[in-house]
């Protein structure tokens, strides 16, 4: 008789389940407000009050021990993605063609590059509470970083990518500065940089549902079959860099991972499949 108490728990609950997936009534607009000191030379300590932390930038600049200060704004509907990026590409040398005549990487002797996408990325969903804005944050910043000639190749190397990437999910109350997160780095022997990332959450009145809709954003795994999964993520990457679309390739899979609304991944659907037989 175990499954009719199985059944009779499932009727019991499902109720309860139906009215937690329920919408709510009204919604908040939520702006994130973010800021990103970074400091050469001088240990910023992501414990100290972030009142602090934002009083020391005038100091750090006068001082010369400012690498940069970014300071950036989103507003979204809470439950809902937003994501802001800027920054810019590089195409760097990565070596030379050595094969005998021409070729697909050109003559002998000729450079041979590569794109690397530096900038800022911060992405976020927050959900309103009493105790201000839970928010799930996601932010990135990547730069290049000179590198040395070795004893084996005079010639000086390409740049090394570094990249800061901090993520959580945490509570920030209204109107108060939170550090979410920070980091110190040293690249052989030179001087630390340390950066921290500071949030401020302010939350806007609440506003009905009805007047609030916004597409849904949805994730998506498409398998690949004959297609390279990072080419196509780069390539989709740029034909589709204003549509709010992020793409993310598994290699291990041949699968690219989308993330758009409904009707872009359907409309995406066609596409690959055209571009994949």
């Amino acid at each position: 008789m175990w499954y009719r108490s199985l059944m009779w728990s499932w009727l019991l609950l499902t109720p309860a389940l139906l009215a937690a997936q329920e919408p709510p009534a009204s919604q908040h607009m939520v702006t994130l407000m973010v800021q990103v000191i970074s400091a050469e030379g001088k240990l910023l300590d992501t414990k100290a009050d972030p009142a602090v932390l934002l009083k020391q930038e005038a100091e750090l600049a006068a001082a010369g021990q400012l690498l940069f200060s970014d300071h950036m704004q989103m507003t979204a509907l809470e439950g809902h993605l937003t994501s802001c990026q800027f920054g810019k590409a590089e195409f760097l040398i990565t070596g030379r063609n050595t094969a005998g005549g021409f070729n697909r990487g050109g003559p002998p002797g000729m450079p041979v590059y590569s794109r690397e996408d530096l900038g800022t990325i911060l992405s976020a969903t927050t959900r309103v509470v009493e105790q201000g804005a839970v928010a799930e944050l996601t932010f990135e910043q990547s730069r290049l970083n000179p590198t040395k000639p070795t004893a084996e190749n005079m010639e000086s190397p390409p740049p090394a990518k570094g990249i800061i990437q901090v993520k959580t999910t945490l509570v920030l109350p209204t109107n108060v500065p939170v550090v979410i997160g920070g980091m110190q780095t040293q690249v052989d022997h030179g001087p630390m940089v340390s950066t921290v990332v500071i949030a401020t959450a302010k939350i806007g009145p609440a506003i009905p549902v009805a007047a609030a809709q916004v597409p849904l954003q949805q994730v998506q795994i498409f398998a690949l079959q004959k297609l390279q999964a990072l080419a196509t993520q780069q390539f989709l990457s740029q034909v589709f860099h204003e549509d709010n679309l992020k793409f993310a390739a598994d290699e291990r899979t041949n699968s690219l991972v989308i993330h758009g609304t409904s009707n872009q991944l359907a409309d995406l659907k066609d596409v690959l499949q055209q571009l994949d037989r």
